[in-house]
């Protein structure tokens, strides 16, 4: 994102208190549930490539979708609020994503801990918008624009996912050789 802001005049797409949702809700409650969950698995040599697979992609997607966003902003004339509306909207989306992914094999727990911090962030972008600096979710024009955005994220997300699999294998075959 800091690339992309370098070489671009379009300003940090989100203001720093319009994160608190998203990080609270898709990144802090979960980690701290999560982590209390007990894991009986075989400890591998896995550890860096589990989590790139789930994090480089959401990471490539919120980029992407955040550059296509201010690109629509340009087009359409929209102002920060509404694109940071969106920006927020679409890196919430992409956020519950991977914790969904993170979040398998489901059990009880994991699904009402997925299914509440979504609820949580819906409400909390639908009765505190003035708080965090966003357009309402009642204007429509954020629904017409946002529900493509978020309907194509999970295809593109596994899209990336396959690709960065791709190049862990490929680096770690290349490791392998050199070791041989």
């Amino acid at each position: 994102m800091q690339f992309y802001l370098c070489f671009f005049k379009d300003g940090y797409p989100f203001e720093p208190i319009q994160l608190t949702p998203i990080t609270t809700l898709m990144v802090g409650i979960p980690s701290f549930v999560l982590a209390l969950q007990p894991n009986f698995n075989k400890i591998t040599n896995q550890f860096m490539r589990q989590v790139l697979i789930i994090s480089a992609p959401a990471a490539t997607c919120i980029v992407g979708y955040i550059m296509i966003i201010q690109g629509i902003g340009m087009l359409l004339g929209l102002n920060y609020q509404f694109t940071s509306t969106l920006s927020v909207l679409i890196t919430g989306a992409i956020c519950w994503l991977a914790l969904v992914l993170v979040s398998r094999p489901f059990n009880r727990l994991k699904i009402a801990l997925d299914v509440g911090v979504l609820a949580a962030f819906l409400l909390i972008l639908v009765f505190f918008n003035n708080l965090f600096s966003l357009v309402s979710l009642f204007n429509p024009w954020v629904w017409w624009i946002a529900i493509p955005l978020i309907l194509t994220a999970y295809p593109i997300y596994i899209f990336a996912q396959g690709i960065i699999s791709k190049i862990l294998d490929a680096r770690e075959r290349r490791l392998a050789k050199k070791r041989a």
